[in-house]
């Protein structure tokens, strides 16, 4: 049986056997804790309709935010005996809430309930993901290690593992539980399926919201009279400095997704800071807005095209654009890095300028001619230019000051780039900058 979103409804949720697909409705952009509150709402109707009556095993499949994530885990983890959530880069379901024996957390099924070969065991004495309790046993700061390039069930192996800890340590339980920094999909059903009732309420960091001085979470789990779900909180931020924002511009095919990302692991190897310090969006108009794209590319090439292609399908309209530009001027993180659209078109005259700076990717002279000019016209300094170098052998740093000039060779989607010459010496340059 499946059922329709309302029209009016900011999130997609519908039941189709045994799946759950879920996903954004990019034609009505808003706030995360509108988004939390329409899923919490469409999920409330769907149990008490009996359309998601519970049962054995129940997968997901789609796009969800963090906070999102939380409140699905916790309105469905009491129904189903198991719970899985696809990862495209592994191309199976992971277990990430189970009470029965024949599915473990962290095991990789696939469509028909098989096992599949789990991630690689690389780097066993290191965890994956990290979670540490901080400000009196008040706020939970999880995040990745950059050193371990681990797949979804690693993470949630690794996510149980500390989890089990903290929880038998008596520290995990109080009134409200603040969790801040960056966590995959995955890793959040876990943390909050074994959470949930250890917290009057929980509520998640959103780094596009909030005011000057002030953090913003959003409730997506609430027993308590005092919190709802969907909620807003403010609290006195721990970071008051200017955020650096710096876009990353070019035409088509030049590789910008590819060298975001490349930055933005080569900043965080180089950056002894907290693992929220650095903040990464997309405003492109052409389907790369996705983060897990550009990861799923390293595995799955072809499946990366397809996802690619679902999203380009999505109309990139004004409220949208509007949406992004709104998102970027809001995020207060240290550090945020964000590429746009391949065109000196009207949606980048919308969302460039909440930039502090840019970083320009081109193939020729005239390509970066034509950006100059465009960030002249929107009175934007350029941090960096750098020569895309498809078909080249090796890296080439020209200057790095006043402005920094570099080429980068073979930006092919699918590549790690982060360890290439030019990329760690701007990494270092922008962090300093930030000092």
């Amino acid at each position: 049986m499946s059922t329709d979103k309302p029209h009016d409804d900011s999130y997609h949720i519908a039941i189709e056997g045994n799946i759950l697909r879920v996903g954004f409705n990019s034609q009505l952009p808003v706030t995360g804790d509108r988004i939390v509150k329409d899923a919490e709402t469409h999920l409330q109707k769907l149990i008490e309709s009996e359309v998601l009556t519970g049962g054995d095993l129940l997968k997901i499949n789609g796009r969800m935010s963090l906070p999102v994530s939380y409140t699905i885990a916790h309105k469905l983890g009491h129904l189903y005996s198991a719970i899985a959530v696809f990862d495209p880069r592994l191309k199976a379901y992971v277990v990430v809430i189970s009470t029965d024996p024949k599915y473990q957390l962290g095991d990789a099924i696939d469509d028909t309930n098989n096992l599949v070969p789990s991630d690689e065991d690389c780097n066993k004495d290191k965890l994956s993901f990290s979670l540490n309790l901080e400000s009196n046993n008040t706020v939970l700061k999880v995040g990745f290690n950059p050193q371990v390039r681990a797949k979804g069930d690693r993470i949630v192996r690794d996510t149980l593992v500390q989890l089990d800890s903290l929880i038998n340590s008596g520290r995990l339980k109080g009134k409200l539980l603040k969790i801040s920094g960056r966590a995959s999909v995955l890793a959040s059903f876990v943390i909050a399926n074994k959470l949930a009732h250890c917290y009057g309420a929980i509520a998640l960091f959103e780094p596009k919201e909030g005011s000057q001085g002030l953090d913003r979470y959003i409730v997506s789990i609430s027993h308590s009279p005092y919190y709802r779900v969907g909620q807003t909180l403010d609290f006195e931020s721990s970071y008051d400095g200017e955020s650096l924002k710096i876009a990353i511009c070019g035409f088509p095919s030049v590789g910008k997704t590819v060298l975001r990302d490349g930055l933005k692991t080569a900043i965080r190897q180089n950056l002894a800071a907290a693992d929220d310090f650095l903040y990464v969006v997309s405003g492109c108009p052409d389907g790369d807005y996705p983060a897990w794209v550009a990861d799923t590319a390293k595995n799955d090439p072809e499946l990366a095209y397809r996802l690619r292609k679902a999203c380009q399908a999505e109309e990139f309209t004004p409220e949208l654009a509007n949406a992004i530009a709104e998102g970027i001027k809001a995020i207060k993180n240290p550090l945020l890095l964000f590429d746009v659209g391949g065109q000196t078109s009207d949606e980048n005259r919308q969302i460039m300028p909440n930039a502090t700076h840019v970083i320009m990717v081109a193939k020729s002279e005239s390509e970066i001619k034509a950006w100059e000019e465009f960030c002249s016209e929107l009175n934007l300094p350029i941090l960096a230019i750098i020569d895309s170098d498809l078909h080249g052998k090796e890296d080439c740093i020209q200057t790095t000051s006043p402005i920094f000039r570099g080429s980068v060779h073979y930006l092919q989607r699918g590549e790690e780039v982060s360890f290439r010459p030019t990329l760690q010496t701007l990494a270092k340059q922008i962090i300093s900058l930030n000092k």
